[in-house]
């Protein structure tokens, strides 16, 4: 929004928004092998003794042909493998930008920022985090600037 005056006076109003907002939803899984072994079926111990390459081969899982147990696919997967979380930022600014008979510039503003933070988590069996947390902060800002002649400039800033 520009103006000027009569007396060689220039003001220049600047504002904006910004906003951000992130969501995260984890889950990890805890895949493994064990023995397959039950009441009436013994695990098969010669695959122990199999190299890397033909110890995982498909035919090695569940009951075998002999009536031994293979290897067994066990998920022990823990609600501590997962959490929710979720940040929002909004923020905005306003600025004005005064020029005074061309000698002098006023540069000055705040910009006001809010953060949001959310997390959801299960660490261990007896216990939970659950936060919620806020910040606001005013940034205020403000800079002179003389102009002594046409290639010569005095800056002063202030944060």
């Amino acid at each position: 929004f520009p103006s000027h005056d009569k007396d060689d006076i220039q003001n220049l109003i600047k504002g904006g928004v910004y906003l951000q907002a992130r969501k995260r939803e984890f889950d990890a899984r805890q895949l493994g092998l064990a023995k397959y072994q039950f009441a009436s079926i013994a695990f098969d111990q010669s695959l122990l003794l199999l190299s890397q390459d033909k110890i995982f081969d498909h035919a090695n899982m569940g009951t075998l042909p002999n009536g031994k147990g293979g290897f067994l696919l066990t998920d022990a997967t823990k609600p501590s493998y997962s959490y929710d979380a979720s940040s929002n930022l909004f923020a905005t600014y306003l600025m004005m930008d005064q020029n005074f008979y061309k000698k002098v510039r006023l540069i000055y503003g705040v910009r006001m920022e809010s953060f949001n933070q959310k997390l959801f988590a299960i660490p261990s069996r007896n216990d939970t985090v659950n936060l919620n947390t806020n910040k606001t902060d005013f940034l205020p800002s403000a800079s002179v600037v003389f102009f002594y002649k046409a290639e010569m400039r005095f800056f002063e800033a202030s944060v």
